[in-house]
């Protein structure tokens, strides 16, 4: 089942302006971030996930004709006009790393129920405006690690060691939609959020 894909013509790897736009040089690796959209999928156990690379996915994306020239000559949106074929490298050495990045999100490391349910941990006001309250059942009394994460899965903010119930400032987030997710020695518990 495919759950997603993306796309990145090299010529534009650095940006889309005519300064950062160039061609790529034969022999010479080069990085390539590909993102993918945001996607909600759960894998259950067994469950596989497979990458695939490809020099094009024609009809969905316009078709790379890898020589360099106009990418639309004549108008057309799509040509055939003096075809090269590429081949793709994937560097896995010590210098020239490559990986996938499948951020988590709601994941907790202990397959066990926690304690006290998650509806213990609240979060308020929510949406929220510059500030964020949240209140911990009374066993717990010290938050390990604080997360704040986007709809991605990165990081926006993190707190290492703590006490539970304080106020948070989160001012410097923009508009949306919000996890958080607090570690304490009783388990790890979650709820998601709006920064107005």
């Amino acid at each position: 089942m495919l759950v997603n894909d993306a796309v990145m013509r090299m010529r534009f790897r650095d940006g889309f302006t005519q300064a950062q736009t160039a061609m790529m040089l034969p022999g010479k690796v080069y990085d390539c971030k590909i993102t993918l959209p945001a996607t909600c999928i759960t894998f259950l156990s067994g469950h596989k996930i497979r990458l695939v690379i490809s020099s094009s996915n024609y009809p969905r994306f316009n078709r790379n004709m890898n020589n360099g020239g106009n990418m639309y000559p004549g108008n057309s949106t799509d040509s055939l006009s003096n075809p090269l074929t590429a081949f793709n490298t994937i560097h896995l050495d010590t210098l020239n790393t490559s990986y996938a990045d499948l951020p988590l999100v709601d994941y907790v490391v202990s397959a066990t129920e926690p304690a006290y349910k998650q509806s213990a941990f609240s979060v308020y006001p929510n949406p929220a405006g510059t500030t964020l309250n949240f209140n911990m059942p009374a066993s717990a009394t010290t938050v390990k690690e604080l997360l704040i994460l986007n709809q991605t899965g990165q990081i926006m903010m993190r707190i290492n060691g703590m006490e539970a119930d304080k106020m948070l400032d989160i001012s410097a987030l923009n508009s949306g939609l919000y996890l958080i997710r607090i570690s304490t020695a009783e388990g790890v518990f979650s709820q998601r959020f709006i920064k107005l």
